[in-house]
């Protein structure tokens, strides 16, 4: 886990970075497959990038696969063109950009919450790895919890468009967040 930079939301670019460099070794006797950053900073993505491609060698024989998401205010289009720059089958770029998720205080109150798209990615990753589905089953039209609603509606031409440039677009059917087509960044 990586702690958050004193006085701010996130942890720096560098612990982020750190860490990749740390689990490059077993941790505890542990080698992950799956990896998941928490930001939706450029800079770490493209380390992950040459992480994955690192570890998931021939030399390493570590295969690696991730999955990120994007900060809230992307729109479709600049996802798409992230995601075709990222060009990599071992990474899932997600959208929509962000999702609302409520919680409750003691007094039983419950807030909304805008969080970006790495958590998005976050229930991904944890359906990716969950034991309940077979390795082998694809992720599309899975569902995903957690979330009250997504942060932005697409018409059936954005998602189209969007995921023609490897992005793999979450819809919201009456409040049930499934995945419309599972798709790595690499088209």
């Amino acid at each position: 886990q990586i702690l958050k930079e004193s006085g701010k939301d996130t942890a720096p670019d560098i612990s982020y970075i750190q860490a990749l460099k740390d689990i490059e070794k077993p941790v505890k006797g542990i080698k992950p497959s799956v990896i998941h950053v928490c930001t939706t900073s450029p800079t770490v993505i493209s380390t992950l990038k040459t992480h994955l491609a690192t570890m998931s060698s021939e030399r390493r024989r570590s295969e690696r696969t991730a999955f990120i998401g994007f900060a809230v205010g992307t729109e479709p289009a600049d996802a798409a063109q992230l995601a075709s720059a990222i060009g990599y089958s071992r990474i899932v770029a997600v959208y929509p950009d962000g999702a609302i998720i409520g919680l409750t205080d003691e007094q039983g109150i419950e807030s909304e919450y805008v969080l970006d798209g790495s958590y998005i990615a976050a229930a991904l990753a944890g359906l990716n790895v969950s034991t309940a589905y077979d390795v082998a089953e694809p992720m599309t039209r899975k569902t995903i919890a957690g979330f009250k609603r997504l942060v932005r509606d697409m018409d059936e031409v954005e998602m189209d468009e969007t995921a023609a440039n490897g992005v793999t677009v979450i819809v919201d059917e009456s409040g049930i967040m499934k995945i419309r087509h599972a798709l790595t960044t690499d088209m």
